[in-house]
């Protein structure tokens, strides 16, 4: 008989009479053959057994423990176990109630039991039953945990594979989408092109015929649309921009755009809307919405009316029915109609086109806005759909209006994720009469709405499709006269011929002398040997270098500002748009578009070249102070020089133009030299004589105790090296233990000393001429002595007493100055500089530009 996959029961104990009596013990009372009962005298000897138990494939299911053993104790062994079998029950015997034991055990063995010697026998067999039954059943579901992990492993390796090919479904769907925007695009810009007159006057056939062309492009640029949509809509990729909107307003563009093929088919449109009725949704989404379930309700409905009624439906929610009297919706068939390529009837024989797409779009769309969408029909009289839509806080008419198919300002995409939205169909029943849809024109002056109809009524809007000759849109007048001189040079870079030509058409329109390349490399040798370009529009995928590495390789060489790009693709997710916009393009156009659109994007890309054109010199300066408050900022130290003898308070503020104040500290084994000065000028020029004056100030550490020699030797060496500038400075040498004061000044405003014993202020200013102009000037040296604790000393630059006052213009002054020093003896010196620049900026009218800097150092003498 095989013993592996048999339970063990092991008793440990050094005595032999215990563990025999066990063994027999639980032989007789158990009578299982299934287990094992191993008998060890110490420890070691347990953890043996144990290893061969485990080569023969033996579970441990209970062990039984002496605690008075020698080496190991009954609770070390335990926890030894516990490491390799933690399933296994564990119970300690033990002569004497050890606490410590017990709580090891019970910590470090999940102890199952502790039994007392001496003990009844009945009970521990009871204990080792039902310790046997739970390691059984803990045994028993380890397996079913086992068994469903690894079912569950195999059904997430199926469903990785469902999932998988469901997305490679959905890609193919959105690749072939992409991969026809191309030429599409061609298709319609080559007619648009051609019907604005890029090749002169065209005969009325040939007019009719292109305006065809561009219908049935548009209604394919549409499926593809859909496809595009529900492509994304499955995985999140749709983007909104939700804002509080008019849905009197919403509806009413709907209503106009359909209203058309409503007549044509001479149904009734009829709407009761209120006017104060906002929502809070996404115009273009919401347009498209509307335009769904409009337009399906015309494209179902053969005659009576289409009615489109708002209403509030609770405090939250607007309420919007559109109710038909059309052909109805079988009551089994309205759970599924939004469902992706689902329709009522889906047979091959049934009588209205489409793709199955439109409702689970538009529900999917109402669902990311907040809201919820259903339908109820009876067949043969006609269906109810009901919106429901958030309800926006807003109230008020005028505060936005309803302009589906606009993006905001500076935002370079194309309307979003929906490519040219504008062109959105209806699909409405084919007749054999009918050779090609019809053409909605919109009143807001943007691109109309293509649909098709089913009629021959006529009307000024629509085109007759019942006769040979459609009836023309309102024609694009030509913005360029033929034989005009282009004013605008640009290069355009594409590897299709057909979107070359394309471009070329439209932006000669636009009065631009286009340059055609036929990949990157052709456009880069362009742009190295041909005359300067003003704009470059490329296209993204190209062999080779592709748009993105195009943009970068231009960036290397030219700002945005220099030579703007827009680049142009069939890819329109917000990725592609991030990817374009770090590569360094300025716009970026969504395939197909509309010639409007392309002659908008141009031109607001150049307007924008050109307005930061304008901006270059003041950025440059903005760029040139921030640099040289940086150098002036890092100049100067850290902290100021301090013991017990005096404290040092530093006030610096900086105006808008950056100046040239300054401060620095230097000490010795007698005192602390300080240092305030103001270079003339701004900006960099400012901020490196700064740097100068530093350098030259730290070569002086051998003679700080000499005023006039610092100043005496930093005239000598800026002389002549400042470049006309000049320097102001102050330098004063403080002896705190010696109550003295030693100060030089080159030009600049006196040093303030107030004397706390007498109250009496001095104004310190020695002869001395401004650093920077005159070689051989001398300073003299003025001297202070008897200072006592509470002395305070006042450095500063012109920029402390120069303010003017915002109403009269009446200057600060200096005395102004030493009168508040000399007031404010009740005011400690930390308090006393931030005091004095409340005081100055109340002075000026609290004005927040500055006209010059201020630095200032007051010393305090301390006990």
């Amino acid at each position: 008989m095989t013993l592996e996959g048999r339970t063990a029961i092991l008793c440990v104990d050094d005595e032999q009479t215990i563990l025999e009596s066990l063994r027999q013990q639980l032989r007789r009372n158990l009578d299982r053959k299934e287990l094992l009962i191993e008998v060890a005298s110490s420890g070691d000897e347990a953890l043996e057994i144990l290893e061969e138990l485990n080569q023969d494939g033996i579970s441990l299911g209970v062990i039984i423990s002496d605690q008075i053993m020698p080496g190991l104790k009954g609770d070390e062994l335990l926890s030894r176990v516990h490491e390799s079998y933690p399933s296994a029950i564990k119970i300690l015997l033990t002569g004497q109630a050890d606490a410590r034991a017990v709580g090891n055990a019970l910590n470090n063995a999940n102890l199952y039991r502790y039994i007392g010697k001496p003990w009844q026998m009945e009970d521990l067999i009871l204990t080792v039953r039902e310790g046997l039954r739970s390691f059984g059943q803990e045994r028993q579901l380890e397996k079913q945990n086992r068994q469903l992990q690894e079912l569950n492993s195999q059904l997430e390796k199926r469903q990785g594979e469902l999932l998988r090919l469901d997305k490679l479904k959905d890609e193919f769907l959105a690749n072939t989408s992409h991969e026809l925007r191309t030429p599409l695009h061609g298709i319609m810009g080559i007619a648009d092109s051609l019907l604005q007159g890029a090749a002169g006057t065209l005969e009325p056939v040939v007019r009719d015929n292109l305006l065809l062309v561009t219908q049935s492009a548009r209604r394919l640029t549409n499926l593809v649309q859909d496809i595009l949509d529900f492509s994304k809509a499955r995985y999140g990729d749709l983007e909104l921009r939700s804002r509080p909107l008019p849905l009197q307003d919403a509806i009413e563009m709907s209503v106009t755009l359909l209203k058309p093929l409503a007549d044509r088919k001479g149904l009734e449109f009829q709407r009761e809307i209120p006017g104060n009725l906002w929502v809070q949704a996404d115009p273009d989404r919401l347009e498209q919405i509307l335009i769904n379930v409009l337009g399906n309700a015309i494209k179902f409905t053969n005659e009576g009316s289409v009615t489109v009624r708002a209403e509030r439906a609770d405090s939250d929610m607007a309420r919007i029915l559109v109710e038909d009297t059309g052909i109805g919706i079988p009551e089994d068939k309205l759970d599924v109609i939004f469902e992706s390529f689902t329709q009522a009837d889906g047979s091959i024989g049934r009588q209205f086109e489409g793709t199955g797409l439109g409702l689970s779009i538009t529900r999917k769309l109402v669902e990311l806005q907040g809201g919820t969408i259903q339908a109820s029909s009876t067949r043969g009289q006609g269906s109810v759909f009901e919106i429901r839509l958030p309800l926006s806080s807003e109230t008020e008419q005028g505060i936005v209006s309803f302009e589906p198919g606009t993006t905001t300002a500076g935002n370079a995409v194309s309307h979003g994720d929906r490519g040219v939205h504008s062109n959105r169909e209806v699909s409405t029943p084919a007749r054999n009469d009918e050779s090609a849809g019809s053409f909605v024109g919109r009143s807001d002056g943007g691109a109309g709405y293509f649909v098709t109809g089913n009629d021959d009524t006529e009307d000024s809007s629509v085109a007759r499709t019942g006769d040979s000759r459609p009836v023309q849109r309102n024609e694009p007048k030509q913005t360029v006269a033929f034989g005009e001189k282009p004013s605008i040079r640009t290069l355009v870079v594409d590897d299709d011929p057909v979107n070359l030509q394309i471009l070329k058409n439209q932006l000669s329109l636009l009065n631009h002398a286009v340059v055609t390349a036929n990949g990157a490399r052709a456009a880069l040798q362009m742009l190295e040997q041909e005359a300067p370009f003003d704009l470059v529009l490329s296209d993204v995928m190209m062999p080779g270098i592709n748009g993105y590495e195009f943009t970068g390789l231009l960036r290397q060489k030219y700002l945005p500002t220099e030579l703007p790009v827009i680049l142009l693709t069939a890819r329109n997710s917000v990725s592609d748009l991030v990817h374009g916009l770090q590569a360094g393009a300025n716009d970026f156009l969504s395939k197909p578009f509309q010639a409007e659109e392309l002659a908008a994007r141009v031109q607001n890309t150049l307007a924008l070249r050109n307005a930061s054109r304008d901006q270059t010199q003041l950025a440059l300066l903005n760029g040139e102070l921030n640099l040289a408050r940086r150098i002036q900022l890092g100049l100067l130290p850290d902290s100021p020089p301090g013991d017990d003898s005096m404290e040092v308070q530093i006030l610096y503020e900086s105006m808008v133009e950056v100046g040239g104040d300054y401060y620095d500290f230097m000490s010795d084994a007698n005192g602390h030299g300080i240092l305030i000065a103001d270079v003339s000028g701004h900006g960099i020029g400012a901020a490196l004589i700064v740097s100068m004056l530093k350098v030259a100030f730290r070569m002086q550490e051998n003679c700080l105790h000499d005023p006039s020699r610092v100043l005496n030797n930093l005239n000598r060496i800026l002389t002549d090296e400042i470049g006309g500038a000049f320097i102001t400075a102050a330098y004063m040498y403080l002896e705190p233990q010696h109550g003295r004061l030693l100060l030089a000044c080159a030009g600049h405003p006196p040093v303030l000393l107030w004397r706390k014993s007498s109250g009496r202020l001095e104004h310190l200013r020695p002869k001395g001429r401004i650093i920077g102009y005159f070689p051989n000037a001398e300073f003299e040296l003025a001297v202070a002595e008897n200072l006592a604790p509470g002395d305070r000393i006042l450095a500063f630059t012109d920029g402390a007493f120069e303010l003017r006052d915002s109403e009269d213009q009446e200057m600060y002054g200096i005395e102004r100055l030493a009168e508040f020093l000399g007031a404010s003896g009740k005011v400690s010196g930390e308090e006393f500089l931030p005091a004095l620049d409340q005081h100055l900026k109340e002075w000026s009218g609290n004005s927040q530009d500055r006209q010059d800097d201020i630095a200032a150092i007051l010393v305090e003498l301390k006990q």
